[in-house]
């Protein structure tokens, strides 16, 4: 029998600083980060480059979609 093997992609930040948490038991838990979430035209920590272009795609489909 042959077994899958999983990579898993991270990333450090280590530029990421917590704001604000709320803990209020009536709304839902939040945290709020400031600090940088991506960079193009730059090698990041995964030896990654990603043109300007497409990550400014993706960042505003991101802020869409899922803030």
């Amino acid at each position: 029998m042959k077994t899958k093997s999983l990579k898993l992609i991270t990333e450090a930040a280590n530029t990421v600083e917590m704001v604000k948490q709320e803990n209020d038991p009536s709304k839902p838990f939040t945290m709020k980060f400031r600090g940088l979430a991506a960079c193009s035209e730059k090698v990041n920590a995964n030896h990654r480059v990603y043109p300007y272009e497409l990550l400014k795609r993706e960042m505003e489909k991101y802020d869409k979609e899922m803030v």
